[in-house]
């Protein structure tokens, strides 16, 4: 059974005050990589049930998927990593999705680039920068910046772009 043909903002962390907040974040901005679309968020709690559910969203669904790091049972960064192998992408990322790690745990930004995500947001950052960071993510990439991390200070507040 497939979910519905709509595009997807898909939450991955294993506690549900943490995903429930980043989901209000998001909620509440106009992130240009959703503009006129009507979306719908999933918050999927473990490891396992993202490797079940993958199968069930429809190609090119996925719009924005946010992964922590810190899971019960194992950390999610293998499933990432065959989502992105070869460059290739499963067949329900957009060709525009942003995959971003998230975590408490400012030091595994590196893993998450390692494994092909598109950037990392720090758990750190008031629930009001969060979806600012996610439309500044977008919009570096949009002007070529690749990989881009956001932790404190912020990078709009500085102007500049923290690797």
């Amino acid at each position: 059974m497939q979910l519905p043909n709509q595009p997807y903002v898909v939450i991955v962390d294993d506690q549900p005050a943490a995903a429930l907040g980043l989901q209000a974040a998001i909620a509440d901005q106009q992130l240009s990589l959703l503009r006129n679309l009507s979306y719908s968020c999933d918050r999927v709690g473990s490891v396992g049930d993202l490797e079940r559910q993958l199968g069930l969203y429809p190609p090119q669904s996925i719009r924005l998927m946010v992964v922590d790091y810190a899971m019960v049972g194992r950390t999610p960064l293998h499933i990432i990593y065959r989502l992105r192998t070869s460059r290739s992408l499963h067949p329900a990322l957009h060709h525009e999705a942003l995959l971003l790690g998230w975590s408490a745990y400012e030091d595994v930004d590196s893993l998450f680039r390692s494994v092909g995500f598109d950037g990392f947001i720090s758990k750190h950052l008031d629930q009001r920068d969060v979806a600012q960071a996610i439309e500044w993510m977008y919009q570096q990439r949009l002007h070529g910046a690749g990989w881009t991390s956001v932790g404190l200070p912020v990078p709009w507040a500085t102007s500049s772009l923290i690797a």
